[in-house]
């Protein structure tokens, strides 16, 4: 699913099995003869960078080729941060991968444009996911694509620092600055805060804002960008972001100029002991050290234990391009049938050691089940939120590191800027 700021693309070949000729990755039109035969070849392009989750692509790829000889499936991996532009690059100049995932905005954006393919009749699809999942990816009432992958929110930590110090989990704010303090005395950095990737930074932020303010609009977002509700009038963000802002001192020295994968190898090395971030956190951290000792708990955003929250929703829709080569959609749609089976799902739990929005029962690691056996009083599944599209989300980024990053945090200012940041945008 996510996330390091490599700048280059990465093309995946150890799959491509056709002999000699240039194929036409987006319409098939220049799929190589194979002993007489053409073969039907076309890309899988994703952003996931997770060593697990890569085995799981590279698996399903294996696997359905195996079974069918005359198929080729070409794999590219770009780094989130350029995986957009480049995927509308690409169906622009009519080189469209056949397999893609992309969020619930872009969902919406791709079928209205129609980019998408219906994929309603894919075998078994309604028997391997449930409808509250399944309709993460329904536009219209029709299925355009399927979230694959479960993404839970919260704090990750090294457990062995905790048992070092004699840590307990925190249920409460005030439990977890002191945890916070009792890190920083040990000189340990107590939350990783890798704001040199924006992306990062967004998610200690929504870790207040869905639970202050999604939680009681569901529209929060969409207001925001109509204009129909402004940041200064807004209590309840306000007040989220003062909290985040209180737990500054313990992001470390240099939170602006930390990367990702810097805080991922801090926590793999006990430097770092905690950080807010999805559940994708912990196949990052065991690539790095797979005997880490990396455990889950939900973020304590106030005193009050039942505000306590696991959020867990859809990750991304996995897509088929509505290509006008029938032969070549009649391919992408059949192995995208094999990518939403109870095999694939099984294979992506163990390997990614994540949570999958396929029904499987798979033993998982004990920072999966801190995920999946939490008891909280509040844990919830928000189907097809709308969050900030991509260019108002840049904005509340940029505003929002700006404003991070000054001595002094003046707030009147901040939601100020945003306001006339997001006005001038609407315009």
């Amino acid at each position: 699913m996510k996330k390091t700021g490599l700048g280059i693309l990465l093309l995946f070949t150890g799959y491509m099995l056709f002999a000699g000729g240039t194929a036409d990755r987006g319409t098939g039109a220049g799929a190589a003869p194979v002993t007489g035969k053409a073969k039907t070849e076309f890309t899988w392009m994703h952003h996931l960078e997770e060593q697990g989750k890569q085995d799981w692509v590279n698996y399903c790829v294996k696997e359905y080729m195996k079974k069918h000889p005359d198929v080729v499936i070409n794999v590219e991996m770009i780094p989130n941060d350029n995986f957009l532009t480049m995927l509308k690059t690409r169906i622009a100049s009519n080189d469209a991968p056949m397999i893609f995932d992309i969020d619930r905005i872009n969902t919406l954006e791709f079928a209205k444009a129609g980019h998408l393919a219906d994929v309603s009749d894919i075998a078994d699809l309604k028997s391997n996911f449930n409808s509250d999942i399944l309709s993460q990816g329904q536009v219209n009432g029709v299925q355009r694509g399927v979230p694959l992958d479960v993404s839970a929110y919260g704090v990750f930590y090294n457990k062995d620092i905790f048992d070092k110090y004699n840590l307990t989990v925190p249920t409460t704010a005030d439990e977890f600055r002191k945890v916070c303090d009792t890190l920083s005395a040990q000189g340990i950095i107590p939350l990783g805060a890798p704001f040199a990737e924006s992306w990062c930074q967004k998610h200690f932020c929504y870790a207040y804002v869905y639970i202050n303010c999604v939680e009681k609009n569901p529209d929060w977002f969409t207001q925001k960008m109509s204009l129909q509700k402004n940041f200064s009038d807004d209590n309840d963000f306000k007040k989220s972001i003062a909290d985040l802002v209180s737990y500054k001192k313990y992001w470390g020295n240099d939170p602006f100029s930390t990367s990702w994968n810097d805080v991922l190898s801090g926590i793999a090395t006990g430097k770092v002991a905690m950080t807010i971030n999805g559940s994708w956190t912990i196949a990052g951290i065991l690539s790095i050290n797979p005997k880490a000792n990396i455990r889950t708990f939900a973020f304590p955003v106030s005193n009050d234990t039942s505000r306590t929250q696991m959020r867990i929703e859809p990750g991304n829709n996995f897509c088929v391009y509505n290509s006008q080569d029938k032969r070549m959609l009649s391919a992408a749609k059949d192995f995208f049938s094999f990518m939403c089976s109870v095999e694939s799902g099984e294979f992506y739990a163990k390997a990614a050691n994540g949570l999958t929005g396929c029904t499987v029962h798979v033993d998982t690691i004990p920072p999966v089940k801190d995920i999946t056996n939490y008891t909280g009083k509040a844990v919830y599944n928000m189907i097809a939120i709308s969050e900030f599209n991509a260019e108002y989300l840049t904005t509340f980024n940029d505003v929002t590191q700006k404003y991070l990053m000054q001595k002094t945090f003046n707030m009147d200012n901040y939601v100020k800027e945003l306001d006339a940041s997001f006005k001038a945008i609407k315009r």
